[in-house]
């Protein structure tokens, strides 16, 4: 009887071993159990999501870049990036980037490595100063003198000498290839000629007349 018992709890044992190997989960990677799709004895459908497990070993930066940027991407390309909030900026690894444009935020995907200096967790927000090389010389204006309107376009205030140390300023649209620092890269619309209004461009009107002031741009 003791070893009829004993055979019994031996094939419940088996069965028991045997309905864990079944409904045993392997992650693919190493991580950490982010979330869970499914309630504790729920049946699911093979393909059906079960956990969500990140990675926090290898850690990816992924930027949305604007499109005019793509065609001057290249080897020399570098990448600066902030993680936190009054920290240094630090050099990563530009690893590839998406050749393939969001039609309607007009950016790409440009992915880099991220460094081994700070402790960078899955989610959090990153910031990043990517400076790109150009053989050709370009006209470049103070940041605050471009006026962005909702529809994309982009102008500046030209001031038009009109004798007596006053000018006559005109509204010109731009063409912008560009951005680093305080410093916005002109591609069309500027000879280079022209005056620019800096300070107080936002209550202008055509045709209004301003004094010259301490040039802060070109």
């Amino acid at each position: 009887m003791a070893e009829a018992a004993l055979k019994r709890a031996q094939a419940s044992q088996s069965l028991a071993a045997a309905r864990v190997a079944r409904h045993e989960i392997v992650a693919p990677i190493n991580g950490v159990v982010s979330d869970r799709s499914v309630d504790v004895g729920q049946w699911v459908d093979p393909g059906t999501a079960v956990f969500a497990v990140v990675d926090t070993e290898n850690v990816w930066l992924d930027f949305q870049v604007p499109q005019a940027a793509f065609p001057l991407l290249d080897e020399q390309a570098s990448l600066r990036v902030q993680g936190y909030p009054n920290r240094p900026r630090l050099d990563a690894d530009i690893v590839t980037w998406l050749p393939v444009t969001n039609s309607q935020a007009r950016t790409f995907l440009l992915r880099a490595r991220a460094p081994d200096k700070l402790s960078w967790s899955p989610g959090m927000a990153v910031s990043g100063l990517l400076s790109l090389e150009r053989e050709e010389q370009m006209l470049w204006v103070d940041r605050d003198a471009v006026n962005r309107y909702p529809e994309g376009r982009t102008t500046v205030w030209v001031a038009q000498p009109d004798g007596d140390d006053r000018y006559t300023v005109t509204e010109k649209r731009i063409d912008i290839a560009g951005s680093a620092a305080d410093r916005v890269y002109i591609s069309d619309g500027l000879t280079g000629e022209e005056q620019i209004v800096v300070r107080g461009n936002e209550s202008l009107r055509e045709g209004g007349d301003v004094e010259p002031a301490e040039r802060t741009g070109r």
